[in-house]
């Protein structure tokens, strides 16, 4: 029997390699009978991504996914919210096509793309349904695919100062959907924790904020973006961004931050100690938020209030051994 050059590559995933003459059995309700082009087209509009299944008629796994996957009604059911499902004969018409445009080197291929036509990951061989239902989920959510890698990978760098972040940062960020995160770990770990260079985080935490307002890092940015601005003798803005940031607190998180940044850093301690006073009325029984009030007192030399905070954290925390520390430096009992 004479092998395409694609029967030749598959054969390494296809492992029965067993001639078939039975062609799969069509399942209506998961295949869409589409384009790529216009399966695109359709993703866009309803915010979801392609699954696009490169098979080969002759092959074995293929058909078990056929049997033991794709025609059980209760995956297509678990899997239309979030995605279009197409099957291409990876050995003619548009399927060779699709085959060849990303580099399929066996079958079965399940082709995972975003609405763009990107692809996000990959799933190669047969898996059972369970197994593939999570795999797609955990996709969709950003986990274990090849750009959750990627970040992961630079964002290891970041931590480590290692300079080769900025380049790799640099190739994610052209993601929308994980540039906030690589925005943000560039900035806030690499940036400013780690090179010690405000201006460069600045720069990098400001893009999120301007640019991906809604995602989840622009609520984290401001507390670095602050610090960096602080560090930058730009205490004005700092301030400005530190209060918009507090205004936005939903469930008195963000106070003991907000608090500390400004005892830790001998960036108005005063306004520190009103934002903690504050915070206490709201929630007299937050033991860190009594301690971060005594230290700020006793920055600012008062020693007394100090003592009275700190014995409150205490209080609610008796058998605390950093508290009886505390207490001990506060009023000056501590061994020397």
């Amino acid at each position: 029997m004479r092998l395409s050059v694609f029967q030749l590559l598959v054969t390494t995933v296809c492992f029965n390699g067993i001639a078939r003459s039975e062609v799969r059995s069509p399942t209506p309700s998961l295949w869409a009978d589409r384009s790529l082009p216009s399966a695109l087209e359709e993703a866009q509009k309803s915010n979801r991504w392609l699954m696009v299944d490169v098979f080969a008629a002759w092959c074995s796994p293929c058909q078990e996914m056929d049997r033991e996957v794709y025609s059980r009604g209760q995956f297509a059911d678990q899997i239309a919210k979030d995605f279009i499902a197409l099957r291409k004969n990876g050995e003619e018409g548009e399927g060779l096509a699709i085959a060849g445009k990303y580099h399929v080197v066996g079958v079965p291929t399940l082709l995972v793309l975003d609405g763009e036509g990107r692809e996000v990951d990959r799933v190669m061989g047969s898996l059972k349904m369970g197994e593939l239902v999570d795999t797609l989920r955990g996709f969709r959510a950003g986990k274990g695919t090849l750009g959750s890698l990627e970040l992961e990978v630079a964002t290891r760098h970041a931590m480590r100062g290692d300079p080769r972040t900025v380049l790799e940062m640099a190739d994610i960020v052209k993601d929308r959907a994980r540039a906030p995160q690589a925005l943000l770990t560039l900035g806030k770990y690499y940036y400013l924790r780690g090179q010690k260079n405000a201006a460069e985080a600045a720069k990098t935490l400001e893009e999120i904020v301007r640019s991906y307002p809604d995602a989840e890092e622009a609520g984290e940015a401001p507390y670095s973006l602050a610090l960096a601005y602080h560090q930058l003798g730009r205490d004005r803005e700092a301030r400005q961004v530190l209060d918009a940031w507090l205004a936005q607190d939903r469930d008195g998180t963000r106070v003991n931050g907000y608090a500390w940044l400004c005892f830790k850093n001998n960036f108005e301690r005063a306004r520190g100690i009103e934002v903690a006073k504050s915070g206490l009325a709201k929630a007299p029984a937050n033991d860190g938020l009594w301690d971060t009030l005594a230290e700020l007192y006793f920055s600012v030399g008062d020693r007394p209030q100090a003592v009275l905070a700190e014995k409150k954290a205490r209080t609610l925390k008796p058998n605390d051994n950093y508290y009886a520390t505390q207490l001990a430096r506060f009023t000056g009992e501590a061994k020397k």
